[in-house]
């Protein structure tokens, strides 16, 4: 017994490939736009875990270990937002999941707030905590008092990671936004091709039918040499100029746009 995918795999696989030729069909700025968003937050992330880590850092009096605690706090939330925007919000739009703009919007601009924003935030406790234990640099509190003594710790550092956190968010959902409407934008565009083998065909079947076939049927072409003449016409002018002329306009204007 033969095993066949079940029709909803196939119409998936159908979507994913039309919505991947239309993107193709896009500038090339913009395709970079839909298919490369996610670097961009990735990239604004790791500038708040540099920024987390060098508050922490002044507040705990820590100097050593500079590039061996900076790196992490740059590579660690650059993957984390590049990998939460692709999977929450790319993704799910190439392949024809996520169809609603107002969803997009929303999820961008929480993968923003928790991934690209807060996350860098959290991760840079630890790591200055253990440098600040590790060189003594500043006095650790008692094993019952940890909890309020980072909540004290961290409070100025979150006042001023504010703004950071709220552009993070705000730049994930515009480029949310931004994405779909690219998207959008992708998926009216005509087939390549579709226009230029439609309109001749249709000009050229209608030129003969009305110039040939049609008067050969009712008798009012009754002579060999006319009909291969306006065959012959019908021929050169609708089946061979004027595609060669439609084409002007079109790829004109695909190029204008």
């Amino acid at each position: 017994m033969e095993n066949h995918e079940p029709d909803g795999t196939i119409i998936k696989e159908n979507l994913t490939d039309i919505i991947a030729r239309k993107i193709n069909q896009l500038p090339e700025a913009e395709r970079n736009l839909l298919e490369n968003g996610s670097t961009y937050v990735g990239l604004n992330a790791a500038l708040c875990g540099l920024i987390a880590n060098s508050l922490f850092r002044r507040i705990l009096h820590v100097t050593q270990a500079r590039i061996a605690a900076g790196l992490p706090m740059a590579v660690i939330p650059f993957l984390t937002a590049n990998v939460s925007y692709k999977g929450f919000v790319s993704l799910p739009l190439n392949t024809g999941d996520l169809q609603c703009e107002t969803c997009t919007v929303t999820r961008g601009g929480l993968v923003g707030l928790v991934f690209g924003g807060l996350y860098p935030v959290f991760l840079a406790i630890p790591v200055n905590g253990g440098l600040a234990a590790r060189y003594n640099s500043a006095l650790l509190p008692e094993k019952g008092n940890i909890l309020n003594y980072w909540i004290r710790i961290s409070k100025p550092v979150f006042r001023k990671m504010l703004f950071p956190i709220l552009l993070q968010t705000g730049f994930a959902a515009y480029l949310g936004s931004r994405q779909y409407k690219l998207l959008i934008k992708a998926l009216q565009l005509p087939e390549p091709g579709l226009p230029m083998a439609v309109i001749p065909f249709l000009t050229a079947n209608v030129s003969y039918k009305g110039f040939v076939s049609l008067p050969l049927n009712t008798g009012d072409l009754q002579c060999e040499t006319c009909t291969v003449t306006r065959g012959g016409l019908v021929g050169l002018v609708f089946g061979g100029l004027y595609p060669v002329f439609l084409a002007i306009p079109v790829n004109g204007g695909l190029a204008a746009r």
